[in-house]
């Protein structure tokens, strides 16, 4: 039996915390496609912000094979913090 409650409380727990999301940028890559999930998954963090389940949600990750800036197709420049895989994420998007 304890195992089964162990069980039921890990699935709460899963599903009732942040997901990491990593975007991987690349040079020449169109920012849309960047900023357009971006604003889905803000939109779904508001969400859970305003019905008071703050640590539910959306944590996003910026990657690239060098962390700083990379270059767009317009020229606007995203800037990646880490290296792709560093962080433990639930999801990859690459654009």
């Amino acid at each position: 039996m304890p195992f089964v409650i162990a069980a039921i409380f890990f699935i709460f727990y899963i599903i009732h915390m942040k997901k990491r999301i990593e975007f991987l940028f690349y040079p020449g890559m169109v920012d849309l496609d960047v900023t357009g999930p971006l604003d889905i998954f803000q939109a779904v963090n508001e969400i859970f912000s305003g019905s008071g389940r703050e640590n539910e949600g959306y944590e996003k990750i910026f990657s690239a094979l060098m962390p700083g800036p990379v270059p767009t197709s317009s020229g606007l420049g995203l800037n990646a913090d880490n290296r792709p895989g560093k962080e433990v994420t639930n999801n990859f998007v690459e654009v």
